[in-house]
């Protein structure tokens, strides 16, 4: 698939993100591109594609939407690998081609952005950190869903990861960015091994800048503040084994939650239950 990518050629495999690619390049503009978001209306644009094998030009497609193209199927074939855990294939096929995908696809946001998700899939913080490096070195533009990917990569990693995580998550003011809800539910997420008050410092902070509570967040809080419990311990008598700040700590955040209206996961009302039966 990789040589197919780099020679212009476009089997059916790739064919099936070409909706996906057209999202990515057109979201802003849904009412200008309608019948972009239709996978119906993009058949012709499947069939040209067709003939690109065969050498015909393709009506509309300038050299740089057609390495756009190559750039967005590379990426999420990399990263359909790795959530099918496949990271041996795709070290295989960056080991294969890894010289001709460097001299054909110069590192830019697209290539970096597939990079930092395929070390995120396998928790490699040197490798993330590397590629942001590299972006820096190579003067492309950092955005905040590389500096995501890269905190995720932490939160994927073994062992202790939050300073790495904090790391990353204070280069953000450098940048000219800011911090969405997936930076902090990354954030968050990567802290398990982290002191209480510093679990409580990220959610502070979150507070601090206006960024509002989801769901998502809400149960990653939970579940950071108390150590990941397994689903075993999720009830009174494993949760009270925990630390009294912990405790606190949870029952702290649920009343915000509960203040603010959020819909919490199944998981957090099942946490929420337990919490009500533990005295501190």
């Amino acid at each position: 698939v990789m040589k197919d990518l780099l020679d212009f050629k476009f089997a059916e495999r790739e064919k099936k993100y070409i909706h996906w690619w057209i999202q990515l390049m057109h979201e802003a503009d849904r009412e200008q591109f309608p019948n972009l978001f239709d996978v119906d209306q993009n058949y012709g644009l499947c069939h040209r594609l067709d003939r690109e094998t065969s050498g015909t030009v393709l009506v509309g497609v300038t050299k740089k939407s057609r390495t756009q193209m190559r750039e967005c199927f590379h990426r999420h074939y990399v990263r359909k690998l790795c959530e099918r855990g496949d990271w041996m294939q795709v070290q295989r096929e960056f080991g294969t081609y890894a010289g001709q995908a460097l001299e054909s696809f110069p590192l830019n946001e697209v290539l970096a952005a597939a990079r930092i998700d395929a070390a995120a899939a396998e928790g490699d913080v040197q490798a993330a950190a590397q590629i942001l490096d590299d972006m820096d070195k190579e003067g492309v533009k950092i955005n905040i869903a590389h500096i995501n990917s890269a905190i995720r990569t932490c939160w994927n990693a073994k062992g202790a990861s939050h300073s790495a995580a904090k790391y990353l998550f204070d280069l953000i003011p450098g940048l000219g960015l800011t911090p969405d809800i997936v930076t902090f539910t990354c954030l968050i997420g990567a802290y398990t091994s982290a002191d209480i008050s510093d679990i409580q410092a990220v959610y502070a902070k979150m507070k601090d800048v206006g960024v509002e509570v989801d769901k998502a967040f809400a149960e990653v809080y939970l579940v950071t503040v108390l150590r990941k419990p397994a689903s075993n311990e999720i009830g009174p008598a494993g949760l009270s084994k925990l630390p009294n700040d912990r405790i606190r700590a949870a029952k702290a955040a649920l009343k915000d939650f509960n203040a603010d209206g959020l819909e919490l996961t199944r998981l957090s009302c099942a946490i929420e239950r337990a919490l009500h039966k533990v005295e501190v």
